[in-house]
């Protein structure tokens, strides 16, 4: 995108919400990622106050959740 490289990434969440919000951390802090975008995790619902502190865009949705909408 605009001469930028896209990296997909993972992170084992653990299938627990702590471990959604974990990896939505560790992205955003550690790994500095431009964007984040949705999973197959159920526990989405624990992103969007994440990003939104941090300013940082969330694009797309899993359709999980009515708390992915709202943002």
């Amino acid at each position: 995108m605009y001469g930028r490289k896209i990296n997909f990434s993972g992170c084992d969440t653990a299938g627990q919400a702590q471990g959604t919000a974990s990896c939505v951390n560790k992205f955003i802090n550690d790994d500095k990622v431009f964007a984040l975008g949705p999973s197959l995790d159920f526990n989405l619902d624990t992103v969007p106050p994440i990003v939104e502190k941090a300013q940082v865009p969330w694009v797309g949705t899993s359709g999980l959740y009515a708390e992915e909408f709202g943002s």
